[in-house]
């Protein structure tokens, strides 16, 4: 297990020197990638953000990682092998070998959490949503459903709904909707939220 731990770390480590290395702006390519690969994205920025002592240390300190990497190489250049000869049989196999192990319960129980996290990817970046943001001191009871009851007096259809807490302070909801979010009767509904006098909402994005 010590070694698996390390892995993943270091996968999304390596991605991220790749992407930089080859040059590729992140930024234009959060303008048009998939769900899919925002949720590569946050993994490998949720690394990046922290402090590269802590997965240093896990790195070097760790007595199995050397191992583990020497592992990792070996079956890298088995997949270059692959592909420079273009063996189908080959990665099929690998792939059956990878899905007999997991099994099919984890692998269903995996496939829907992504798809559920794929569902919150859409509702915050979708081109129909809106992410509107308060402080803990500013978090009445029941402000989910004041909110959806903002929208819904005007007829608006939401299509996604989450609340996430980003730091001590910081909350947040992120909705989407069905029609424009650039429609009169959203805008309306934005521009009642952030008067409320009791609670101090923005929307941020």
């Amino acid at each position: 297990m010590q070694g698996v731990q390390t892995n993943p770390h270091m996968s999304n480590l390596i991605n991220a020197v790749m992407i930089a290395e080859m040059g590729i702006s992140v930024q234009k390519s959060l303008a048009f990638t998939s769900p899919f690969y925002r949720v590569m994205f946050s993994l490998m920025g949720r690394l990046l953000n922290h402090n590269a002592d802590l997965y240093i240390d896990m790195l070097l300190e760790n007595p199995v990682s050397l191992e583990t990497f020497q592992r990792r190489v070996k079956l890298d250049t088995r997949l270059v092998r692959m592909i420079e000869k273009k063996n189908r049989r080959g990665l099929r196999n690998l792939f059956a070998k990878a899905k007999a192990h997991f099994g099919h319960d984890v692998i269903k129980e995996a496939d829907t959490l992504f798809q559920r996290q794929i569902a919150v990817t859409k509702t915050i970046y979708g081109k129909n949503s809106i992410i509107l943001e308060y402080s803990k001191a500013d978090d009445k009871p029941r402000l989910g459903e004041r909110i959806l009851r903002a929208f819904g007096k005007r007829d608006i259809n939401l299509t996604g709904f989450n609340f996430a807490a980003i730091d001590g302070n910081q909350l947040q909801f992120s909705i989407s909707f069905e029609s424009s979010k650039s429609s009169d009767a959203v805008r309306l509904t934005l521009e009642e939220i952030e008067k409320w006098r009791d609670v101090s909402i923005k929307v941020v994005s």
